[in-house]
């Protein structure tokens, strides 16, 4: 029955000031799939439960990077905002919840002042109006002489001077304030690996006697450096055309590597262009449907070189392109059909194509940038 009624009186006591601090405090994730959402947020209300009577209505946000978090908390009327970067928030054997809960109070009691309207302090001289001393108005005289005088009523204790606040001001709307952390903005990650597939349909020689293909590729890419990247790639494509007796087949297997660059990059969309070399194995078969006219078929190596602009579309780890090329492919075999006054069947030459690509990234890695409120900005 005791733990019943403890139980009962702690719900009574917690339950409005969670209520009040779920109201005055909003609570958002991005990126967190490794974090429980909800469990963070119910941890957040409570360590935020005892400041809810003097809290400003406030936005707190958790922004994940991988394994690293940024916790942000700003005043929704002001626009001040503080924040701290906690690098590597989840491991092995540490409840990652209740540490950036933890966290999370400790960065509003730092940036309180900030967060916080200033107000100015009451004067030290002045006393509420109900502990004024009784001693003001004049003692009555006693009766007679033998009563005995009054007493001294107890003077009430002065009330301790005020702490004037910081000497800073608070910050305009939209101004940003660093608390603890190095003095950077987490922005939107990308991948050191890239590994994805490519579609695609080329038309060779379009000038004259253009042949269509289809082929399909697989792609990897590297980015040491975030505009640059470096990278291979192996892809088969396959056609055929009609002549007079019968069918030409063509097949091509290539291998190759490519250098990129990203001259344009945004939250979502991305613009890539790449150079490319590599070998090719050309094919080239005849099936005759005349039983006077003989088959034969031809293969060789050659070497070709391929420009590629892709622009493209990023969602967490995939990204879609649309890749646009132009290519060479060097003197390679090539099929003639006897007796037949059109021109050889040929893969070699000029040839422009339209994909259709799907990356999947990994090790993401995150960049930052320079705050107005850092030290080097402020001198």
């Amino acid at each position: 029955m005791r733990k019943t009624g403890l139980a009962l009186l702690m719900t009574s006591v917690l339950c409005p000031a969670l209520a009040d601090a779920g109201e005055r405090l909003a609570i958002t994730t991005t990126e967190c799939a490794w974090l429980e959402s909800a469990e963070l947020r119910r941890l957040t209300a409570l360590e935020f439960a005892s400041a809810a009577s003097t809290a400003p209505e406030l936005h707190l946000e958790y922004l994940c990077a991988d394994k690293d978090v940024t916790i942000r908390l700003s005043n929704k009327e002001t626009g001040a905002r503080v924040e701290r970067v906690v690098t590597a928030a989840c491991c092995d054997k540490v409840e990652a919840e209740r540490s950036l809960a933890l966290l999370s109070i400790g960065l509003y009691r730092a940036g309180h002042s900030v967060l916080t309207p200033s107000t100015p302090p009451p004067p030290d001289n002045e006393l509420p109006k109900e502990s004024k001393s009784p001693s003001s108005t004049p003692p009555a005289k006693a009766p007679t002489p033998k009563a005995k005088p009054p007493q001294n009523p107890p003077t009430p204790k002065a009330k301790p001077p005020v702490a004037a606040p910081p000497a800073t001001t608070t910050p305009p709307r939209g101004a940003t304030a660093k608390v603890r952390g190095p003095d950077t903005v987490t922005e939107r990650p990308s991948f050191l690996h890239q590994i994805g597939i490519v579609g695609r349909t080329r038309v060779h020689n379009p000038a004259s006697n253009a042949v269509v293909t289809s082929g399909a590729g697989l792609r990897y890419d590297a980015w040491p450096w975030k505009p640059l990247s470096f990278g291979a790639n192996a892809g088969a494509t396959f056609g055929s055309t009609e002549r007079s007796g019968g069918e030409v087949k063509l097949r091509a297997l290539s291998l190759g590597a490519s250098a990129g660059w990203r001259p344009l990059e945004t939250k979502r969309f991305g613009i890539t262009t790449s150079l490319g070399a590599g070998i090719s194995h050309v094919t080239i078969e005849g099936a005759s449907n005349d039983e006077d006219i003989g088959s034969a078929s031809v293969s060789g190596v050659t070497a070709y070189t391929r420009l590629v602009i892709t622009p493209s579309l990023r969602a967490g780890h995939f990204e879609f392109g649309l890749p646009l090329e132009v290519g060479y492919l060097f003197r390679a075999p090539r099929g003639e059909v006897l007796d037949d006054d059109e021109s050889p069947v040929q893969l070699d030459g000029i040839a422009a194509g339209l994909g259709l690509a799907v990356s999947f990234g990994w090790s993401p890695r995150s960049h930052t940038r320079q705050t107005a409120n850092s030290p080097r900005s402020r001198r």
